[in-house]
């Protein structure tokens, strides 16, 4: 049963000396019972769980319904139980190369990340729902009124012109690639969280700092460097930015 133990307590802190450290303190309080439960393995795998993950929801449950919160109100707490609920889950068949299994150790970053998904898979469903029959007084027909809501935040038409401006002609996106991979690692994934979540998702600077989990200077400093010498990068194999998109950069206004 040990090793079972171990390997649970490693899939979440991703520290075998505080996975043993874990595993002692879980069978030193099974051994103090004065009447051990019939099912004591079941027992352990609970006690241990609530040990490695306790300092973990301390660490990350507020932020995940504060982060869900901002961007399906009302919703931040829906969102980071349903989260919780998905890894707990994973955690009772976990495969026995953690390199299979699909969340981090530890796993701070990935259920933030998971909890923001979610939340902007909620949004998306919500952006859909543009109108809604509500109780209230009836039309001069005798019908319920329709009250007309409009939808969220940019239409799917307007998202989806929105990705076609900023698309990238398939024939150039290797030069943009092979400079972007040029740059130095920080700036690297500065430049590529700004593009998947501010310009796709519309997230602001701050916000998508603090889901990279860098001081918002920091990522500005990073992100501005980045896209200057990204510039920089094109400039000098004869290509700009508007030369990037699929009509050459030519416009009709």
């Amino acid at each position: 049963m040990q090793p079972v133990l171990r390997h649970r307590a490693f899939l979440i802190t991703g520290d075998w000396l505080e996975a043993c450290a874990l595993v002692v303190k879980t069978l030193t309080a099974f051994a103090k019972l004065k009447t051990p439960p019939a099912a004591s393995d079941q027992w352990l795998l609970k006690d241990l769980t609530h040990r490695a993950m306790t300092p973990v929801y301390s660490r990350c449950h507020a932020k995940m319904v504060a982060l869900a919160a901002r961007i399906v109100d009302g919703r931040g707490e829906d969102c980071a139980q349903q989260v919780w609920e998905e890894y707990l889950n994973a955690l009772q068949n976990p495969p026995t190369d953690r390199a299979n299994f699909p969340w981090p150790s530890p796993p701070d970053g990935g259920l933030v990340r998971r909890c923001r998904r979610r939340a902007c898979d909620m949004l998306r469903r919500n952006r859909e729902v543009s109108a809604s029959v509500l109780d209230g007084p009836e039309s001069g027909d005798g019908s319920p009124s329709v009250i007309e809501i409009p939808a969220r935040g940019p239409t799917a038409e307007e998202r989806a012109a929105d990705r076609e401006a900023l698309k990238v002609a398939p024939e150039k996106r290797a030069q943009l690639r092979d400079c972007r991979d040029e740059l130095p690692a920080a700036q690297q994934s500065s430049v590529t969280h700004f593009l998947e979540l501010a310009l796709d998702e519309g997230f602001t600077l701050t916000e998508v700092a603090e889901l990279v989990g860098v001081n918002y200077h920091t990522f500005h400093y990073r992100l501005r460097k980045g896209l200057s010498s990204l510039r920089a990068c094109l400039e000098g194999k004869g290509v700009t930015f508007d030369d990037l998109r699929p009509d050459g950069g030519s416009s009709d206004a």
